[in-house]
């Protein structure tokens, strides 16, 4: 993460925190991220000096003004006006690791050979939540090519028993024994 997008996004969400509104801007944060990482045009052409300010201004205000909490709104137009709107994904980006971490929460991405009951899943969040001291916000993956078992990462964490693994440990200590 670039560190312009690190430094605005923890000030975004400082701001937020000391106003009482970082939940409603975490959430509208991470919609309009979503939107702009699958519009990557919008970004190109608020970044585009073919474009005049007040053009893009005028567009800004058409797609947010009333829509978002004016901090966010007034975020979006401080880094148009810095020129910075390359930024904004990022920036949006590092508000939600500080939300989130602030709120006890950790991402989490879970791998399975096979689609998980609710039953299952709410086993695996619990483990999760005790071994990582905080509420997992699981995204549930299926991968055949672990042929069964289980991986889960978050980004300070990797745990995998799968037999995917298992046969690549097995290959390894081969290899070593037959040479």
């Amino acid at each position: 993460m670039e560190k312009a997008a690190i430094e605005y996004g923890d000030g975004l969400f400082e701001l937020a925190e000391e106003e009482g509104a970082a939940e409603q801007i975490y959430e509208e944060s991470r919609a309009m991220r979503r939107i702009l990482l699958e519009n990557p045009s919008y970004i190109s052409l608020l970044n585009s000096r073919a474009l005049p300010k007040e053009e893009k201004e005028e567009m800004l205000a058409r797609c947010f003004q009333g829509r978002v909490h004016p901090y966010l709104y007034n975020f979006v137009r401080l880094m148009n006006d810095r020129g910075y709107c390359a930024f904004l994904t990022g920036s949006f980006a590092r508000y939600e690791e500080r939300y989130l971490d602030a709120n006890g929460y950790v991402k989490v991405r879970v791998y399975t050979a096979k689609a998980l009951s609710d039953g299952e899943k709410s086993r695996i969040e619990q483990a999760l939540s005790k071994k990582t001291g905080k509420k997992p916000l699981a995204e549930y993956n299926v991968d055949p090519s672990l042929v069964g078992g289980i991986r889960v990462e978050t980004d300070e964490l990797l745990l995998e028993n799968s037999v995917k693994r298992h046969l690549k440990e097995l290959r390894a200590h081969l290899s070593v024994a037959i040479t």
